[in-house]
């Protein structure tokens, strides 16, 4: 395993896809129309490719709306959760608002374009509530 992981995801609009992903921070690499890639530190890459490309690349089944995989992010403080929900909130992209979770996170569920979850979250400091 020592090539970096790449995470790729099919969409049906890349511009709306890219403004949905800056709304969380994400900026992306632009190669071209269909294609860009955000890289992190450690080398893992996340590829946003437009869907008609999925031919080309060897996709024969049709996408399914809102598929069964979600992208996790996790934030440095629950009011970094409640600021990115509101915000995606504000531009339409609202799914799970915030809420504390009984496993100790601050969560919530946002929407991509394309249906697909990204939950946010924040681990809640140690406490009786919580």
């Amino acid at each position: 395993m020592g090539e970096p992981t790449i995470v790729g995801v099919f969409v049906s609009d890349v511009e709306a896809t890219l403004t949905f992903y800056a709304l969380l921070g994400f900026a992306f690499t632009r190669e071209d129309p269909q294609h860009c890639h955000l890289r992190s530190p450690n080398g893992m890459q996340i590829m946003i490719n437009d869907e008609r490309l999925a031919p080309r690349m060897g996709v024969r089944e049709p996408f399914a709306a809102g598929g069964r995989t979600s992208l996790g992010i996790r934030c440095a403080t629950a009011a970094e959760v409640d600021d990115i929900y509101t915000r995606c909130a504000d531009a339409g992209f609202g799914a799970v608002a915030p809420f504390d979770a009984p496993w100790g996170h601050r969560y919530a569920t946002v929407r991509d374009p394309d249906g697909s979850r990204v939950d946010l979250y924040a681990v809640l400091p140690a406490g009786p509530d919580h």
